[in-house]
């Protein structure tokens, strides 16, 4: 009887090693446990691989610390603000893997926007997902007749939605993970992908100058205050890294013993 030792001893190892390099390395993340009555404005995410840097906001309470977007009783002013945070150039490296993921719910006639700029200076009065010349972004939206998952792409001044999914009835739970893609192999030709419900949709980006991660939100009702607009409870960006060459050795070896053992 031709024994399966070496297999099974080398096997584990080769995928546990895999597992562990396949761990996403975490660049940015902030879960918001600030207070609510606080701005986001001038905290300081959780983490930020790059640089000390913290979020730029509004001074109107839009935004809050809490992660609550919030449109305040009596203020009818359009509500398209964002959140910024300063990463400075070289945010991208070239032949990368990362996933930017949204966590948020209770989403009440408003969009939550989460992605990145190439603006050489934001302005925090108006919306972010329309500044720089270059902007892509996770949207989700929930309006009174479109509620959807989409891929949001700015170029130039052309403004730009690639619906990924559109069948929800409402985001009204506590929390909805919507994660994005991008693959690096070309800076300037990047891949973009959110896949979400079954549904999958690509585009294109360019990633060289991009300076700002940012997250935002856009109100559908402009003239009047609606209160609550939504919550994002986190917000991530990581690298994902490549298998290395040892892995992959400890994976040919493990698939080289099984075909011996076979014959």
């Amino acid at each position: 009887m031709k024994s399966y030792r070496p297999l099974l001893l080398a096997l584990p190892f080769a995928m546990s090693l895999a597992a562990t390099e396949a761990n996403a390395a975490v660049l940015i993340y902030d879960d918001f446990s600030g207070n609510n009555a606080d701005n986001v404005n001038g905290t300081t995410p959780d983490t930020n691989i790059y640089n000390a840097n913290t979020w730029e906001a509004d001074s109107i309470n839009y935004l809050r610390a809490d992660g609550s977007l919030l449109d305040e009783a009596g203020d009818s002013n359009n509500v398209d603000r964002g959140a910024f945070l300063d990463v400075g150039a070289g945010l991208f490296a070239t032949n990368t893997t990362y996933t930017v993921t949204l966590d948020f719910g209770q989403l009440e006639q408003s969009a939550i926007f989460l992605g990145f700029s190439d603006a050489a200076s934001i302005t925090t009065t108006s919306t972010a997902q329309t500044q720089g010349a270059n902007n892509f972004a996770i949207r989700v939206r929930e309006f009174t007749n479109d509620q959807d998952v989409a891929i949001w792409n700015r170029v130039g001044t052309v403004n730009s939605q690639t619906i990924v999914n559109a069948t929800m009835s409402d985001f009204n739970d506590a929390s909805y993970v919507v994660s994005m893609t991008i693959n690096s192999n070309s800076l300037t030709d990047a891949e973009v992908t959110i896949n979400y419900g079954g549904s999958e949709q690509t585009v294109n980006a360019d990633l060289s100058g991009m300076q700002y991660f940012y997250y935002g939100v856009e109100d559908a009702a402009t003239s009047t205050a609606q209160g609550s607009m939504g919550v994002v409870n986190s917000v991530t960006f990581a690298s994902v890294p490549e298998p290395t060459t040892a892995t992959m050795g400890f994976l040919g070896l493990a698939c080289m013993l099984f075909r011996r053992r076979r014959n």
